[in-house]
C-alpha cells in the first residue's frame, strides 16, 4: 500500500465548536445544502512525527487511509492529502500499529451536507469533546500543488487567477461566507485537529 502513488487532493478548511447541533442542521438545509446522511467514524492516527497519517473506518462500509499535511491555525487553511481505500481495516490497523503506534484513537458520528457541489459541512459530534462544524472546500485539482510535496507552511498569496479553477481564493470566500450565516464567532474557531484535543483531554486527570 503506497500512498505515495496516490493523486494529491487540496481542500481549505475551517473548524468551529457548536452549542446547538441541531440549529447548524437546520441552517445547512436552509442554505440548500444537500443532505448526505450521518455515519459513525472512527480515525485512528498513527506515530509519524510531523506527518499525519489516520486510519478511518465508516459505519457506510468505506475505510480509507488518509495521509495529510495542514498547518494548525484559527483561521481557514489549505490542507493537502491522500487517500488508499482499505478493504482489510483490522489487519491494516493491525499492521500500522505495530510499525509506527497509535498516537490516538478519535470516535465522532458525522452528519454531512455537500453546499452548492463544492463544499462539505461537516456536523459532528465527538466523543468526549462535544459538537462542532468543520467546512471543507474542494479545490479543483488544477489547484492542487504542482510539485505534489506536502507543506505544512501556508502560503502568504491564495493561488487565485484561473476563472475556470475553483481555487484558494474562492474558497475562501466560500467559507467567509458560511461562517457568517452559521454566525461563527472568532472564540468558536478551533485551531488545532480532534486528534489535538482528544490526546489533551485523556491527559487531564478526572476531577480537575
Amino acid at each position: 500500500m503506497q500512498l505515495s502513488r496516490e493523486p494529491m487532493k487540496s481542500n481549505v478548511e475551517l473548524k468551529a465548536r457548536i452549542d446547538d447541533r441541531d440549529a447548524v442542521i437546520d441552517v445547512a438545509r436552509r442554505l440548500g445544502a444537500v443532505d448526505m446522511g450521518e455515519e459513525r467514524q472512527e480515525d485512528t492516527y498513527f506515530s509519524l512525527g510531523r506527518y499525519r497519517l489516520k486510519l478511518r473506518e465508516s459505519s457506510n462500509g468505506e475505510h480509507w487511509l488518509i495521509g495529510y499535511s495542514r498547518p494548525d491555525g484559527p483561521e481557514a487553511r489549505k490542507s493537502q492529502y491522500r487517500l488508499t481505500k482499505v478493504t482489510d481495516p483490522d489487519g491494516t490497523r493491525f499492521l500500522m500499529s505495530k510499525q509506527w503506534g497509535v498516537k490516538v484513537v478519535v470516535t465522532k458520528w458525522r452528519r454531512v451536507f455537500i453546499w452548492q457541489e463544492r463544499v462539505r459541512i461537516h456536523v459532528d459530534r465527538v466523543e468526549t469533546l462535544g459538537d462542532f462544524v468543520e467546512f471543507e472546500a474542494m479545490l479543483s485539482a488544477a489547484s492542487a500543488d504542482s510539485s505534489g510535496a506536502p507543506s505544512d507552511t501556508p502560503s502568504d498569496t491564495p493561488e487565485c487567477g484561473d476563472a475556470l479553477a475553483y481555487d484558494e481564493c474562492a474558497a475562501l470566500l466560500d467559507l467567509a461566507r458560511l461562517r457568517h450565516d452559521f454566525g461563527i464567532a472568532d472564540r468558536d474557531l478551533i485551531a488545532t485537529s480532534y486528534s489535538t484535543l482528544v490526546k489533551q483531554s485523556n491527559q487531564i486527570p478526572s476531577g480537575t
